[in-house]
């Protein structure tokens, strides 16, 4: 049952994170916001560079830790 509930996690976070990384993607493209304005307002440590970084790397690692765990590789050819 824990591997279940891990198993969502990892897929949540890799959902919400691509998601997150898609918009501000989407949102510097289309509106062509300068990378050094902040994300937030409330929040003017976070840039909107920073913000895409993290949410990139953080999809890339939960995808990777997905497809390490509860990747069905099967490494050998079939023989006829």
């Amino acid at each position: 049952m824990t591997r279940y509930y891990l198993r969502s996690f990892v897929l949540t976070t890799a959902l919400f994170s691509i998601l997150a990384w898609l918009y501000v993607v989407l949102r510097i493209v289309i509106n062509g916001v300068d990378m050094s304005t902040p994300f937030i307002d409330a929040f003017p440590i976070l840039n909107i560079w920073q913000t895409g970084a993290v949410a990139f790397v953080l999809a890339f690692l939960s995808v990777l830790v997905y497809l390490s765990l509860w990747g069905n590789f099967d490494h050998t050819c079939a023989r006829k």
